[in-house]
């Protein structure tokens, strides 16, 4: 797997994520993908399951019992690289489903912590070949994290797959589906075709005014446990990476467990 992915740095809050990342998935021929938005400046590029990957995917979806369509795969190059706590983001999720993570390589330690009370903290070793499902319920109320260990020096490939219900059709600019304001394709090309029409200036303050919004609510969903994704994100966005924050004002999540070297 580790020389068989496309790796990337990925960009976020200005900087560069300690590690190195890779977005595969289920892209149908006609070029629509699934499309799982999150606080982030620079996305790589959504590539189709490469042969290794695509192998192990279909054994988790046994094990598991529904369709995983999207994969985030991070290369952990040695205890430095690192994953700030954070919580995912729900908005184009599936309901009801699973996160899927399988580790790879290095042991490393994933920490949950509660997002309130003083409940305990919980540390849970990821071994080579290990399998974690987490519940929606426990990306809501507890944040997770992978910290810097020094000393390690062997890489660790971590594997998230989830159940995407959001498509997008990069070449149109259409998005349908479960996080967007409708759910067929037909209805979302027209959409986009009246986006074209608009001049430029006007499609780019709607677009920053569409991502400044999600931002906001990525933001809450990350710090509340009590964030009800199904009905906090109606009716949905249509704008598909937030990069074009980046043509106006600077994206920013702030807050205790912002993501600043996260992802989720």
């Amino acid at each position: 797997i580790e020389s068989e992915v496309s790796w990337c740095r990925m960009v976020h809050r200005g900087g560069e994520v300690p590690r190195l990342v890779a977005l595969q998935g289920s892209v149908e021929p006609d070029g629509v993908e699934p499309l799982y938005r999150h606080p982030a400046d620079q996305q790589p590029p959504m590539l189709v399951w490469s042969p290794a990957v695509d192998r192990l995917r279909r054994a988790v979806e046994e094990r598991v019992g529904c369709e995983l369509n999207h994969g985030l795969l991070q290369l952990y190059r040695h205890g430095r690289d690192w994953i700030s706590e954070h919580a995912d983001k729900t908005l184009d999720l599936r309901r009801p489903s699973v996160i899927v993570n399988v580790s790879l390589g290095q042991r490393r330690t994933m920490v949950l912590r509660p997002k309130e009370g003083d409940g305990p903290t919980e540390r849970v070793p990821l071994p080579h070949g290990s399998l974690l499902v987490m519940s929606l319920a426990t990306n809501r109320s507890h944040y997770h994290a992978i910290r810097q260990q020094n000393g390690l020096e062997g890489p660790r490939i971590s594997l998230t797959f989830r159940s995407i219900g959001t498509f997008w059709d990069r070449a149109s600019g259409a998005v349908w589906g479960v996080g967007a304001p409708v759910a067929g394709r037909a209805e979302a090309e027209r959409r986009a075709a009246g986006r074209r029409g608009l001049d430029a200036a006007a499609r780019g303050e709607a677009e920053r005014a569409e991502a400044t919004a999600m931002l906001r609510l990525f933001r809450q969903e990350n710090g509340d446990p009590a964030f009800d994704a199904a009905t906090a994100y109606r009716p949905g966005f249509e704008v598909a990476d937030l990069g074009v924050l980046n043509e106006g004002s600077a994206a920013s999540e702030g807050g205790a467990a912002s993501e600043g070297a996260g992802r989720g």
